[in-house]
């Protein structure tokens, strides 16, 4: 397995080669992962993964409609968060991410060390020129993580979803 890339405390990977590594520790991963809080404010096919079954075929859709990374802790290199990645494309193009990260770790500075990755990362890639975040009108700490990481807010587009766009 070959990480993506990496900050101090968090190791980046791709989702399909952990797949394909073991699976059954990554839909053991996400039933941890999308708890109940966690997925609350997301479309209901986050909801109810609570079974390796379900997991399983939770990440086969998802990986199927979207490139699913991975966010471990290090050093013991345990799941604490997924990145979702919409419209990927291989010129100067807009990338559509959403993130969710594990109850025991929301406060404690990850959310905003991952999405800083993140940013740095595609920085660096050149092809891609847009990141675009939809959230919650109701998610204050999301709404401010994408602000403290330079995201801006596009006015206009309902009152339950906000979304928001970082030009790198």
């Amino acid at each position: 397995m070959t990480d993506l890339f990496a900050s101090e405390r968090l190791v980046i990977c791709r989702g399909r080669e952990l797949f394909a590594q073991d699976k059954l520790a990554l839909a053991d991963a996400m039933t941890t992962l999308l708890t109940p809080k966690v997925v609350e404010p997301l479309p209901m096919s986050f909801h109810g993964i609570n079974s390796r079954s379900k997991a399983l075929h939770w990440l086969q859709q998802t990986m199927a409609e979207s490139e699913l990374l991975v966010v471990q802790l290090k050093p013991a290199r345990q799941v604490i968060a997924a990145i979702l990645l919409h419209g990927v494309a291989e010129s100067k193009a807009a990338i559509n991410i959403g993130y969710l990260l594990a109850e025991q770790y929301w406060g404690k500075g990850y959310a905003a060390e991952m999405l800083t990755a993140l940013i740095r990362y595609y920085k660096h890639m050149k092809n891609i020129s847009t990141l675009n975040a939809g959230v919650a009108a109701n998610n204050i700490a999301s709404i401010s993580l994408l602000e403290k990481c330079g995201f801006c807010h596009i006015p206009g587009h309902g009152n339950e979803t906000l979304f928001y766009r970082l030009k790198l």
